[in-house]
């Protein structure tokens, strides 16, 4: 887990994250190679979907919904008013209307909600900038009928595990965010859920089971855009020849020894 930053900047303020904002994306976005991120919880809301991104494959984005027994995991970070201002631009927030709940002014707006902060078995209340997207629509025309994409939710998953590491293999909740219908619980493991899944057979879920791995194993080796993170929607159940030409593509690298296989932990 990263260090705690210095809180005692008073020029910085807590941001909650809950989705693929991990540490790596915040620096770039913020343009600080030198942002820490802390172990964090929402209690009283829950990680939901909604709407359709084209920076995620045209499928659903998260948020968070306020509701009873429910707790979000994620993590904190202290930015700079203008590192708040640069987060801003990617989150679709004005920064001069960022609590206007108008969806034709901001994707997401900014709401400070209690949040807690989790650091050496101590958890401490803080009042942290929490994005919450305002169109809160289903859509099942989405590339995912409505779901978020397996790329974005593999991403969602990484990040919640590297601050959240005993929580073990985490399952993310893909619930409604209109409705708070739970629509799948997703663990992003690939055969496993299958009773029998050594039939023989190269059927749709063998062959989605086979793109996640390809995807997994992608974002493990840092080899971003090189097997199936360039297609838009790979993880789709069907073997075009995208995804044979990603799976020849790793079969060299891996045999040329430029990737290792990886489980998500970062072991082998």
């Amino acid at each position: 887990m990263n260090q705690i930053p210095m809180q005692q900047e008073q020029h910085r303020t807590p941001v909650f994250g809950y989705g693929s904002n991990n540490i790596a994306q915040l620096r770039r976005r913020c343009q600080n190679p030198h942002l820490l991120s802390i172990q964090a919880k929402l209690n009283g809301f829950a990680r939901c979907f909604a709407g359709s991104s084209p920076s995620r494959q045209n499928a659903a984005v998260a948020t968070v919904v306020q509701t009873n027994n429910a707790t979000t995991y994620g993590s904190i970070v202290y930015l700079t008013p203008t590192e708040l201002e640069r987060l801003d631009v990617f989150e679709g927030c004005h920064s001069h209307q960022p609590n206007d709940p108008d969806p034709t002014i901001n994707t997401y707006r900014r709401e400070q909600l209690e949040v807690i902060e989790c650091h050496q078995q101590e958890e401490t209340p803080v009042q942290a900038w929490t994005y919450i997207r305002n169109d809160t629509h289903w859509v099942p025309t989405g590339s995912h009928g409505g779901r978020p994409s397996p790329q974005y939710l593999t991403l969602i998953k990484e990040n919640i595990e590297q601050h959240w590491r005993e929580t073990g293999g985490v399952t993310i909740t893909i619930r409604r965010a209109d409705t708070l219908e739970i629509v799948e619980e997703w663990s992003g493991k690939h055969l496993a859920p299958l009773n029998n899944p050594i039939d023989g057979n190269f059927g749709p879920t063998t062959q989605r089971a086979l793109q996640q791995f390809l995807l997994s194993q992608e974002l493990c080796n840092g080899q971003q855009e090189t097997h199936l993170a360039a297609v838009d929607a790979p993880v789709d159940g069907h073997l075009g020849p995208v995804t044979v030409r990603a799976l020849q593509q790793f079969l060299l690298d891996l045999e040329q020894g430029k990737i290792e296989i990886k489980r998500r932990d970062g072991g082998q």
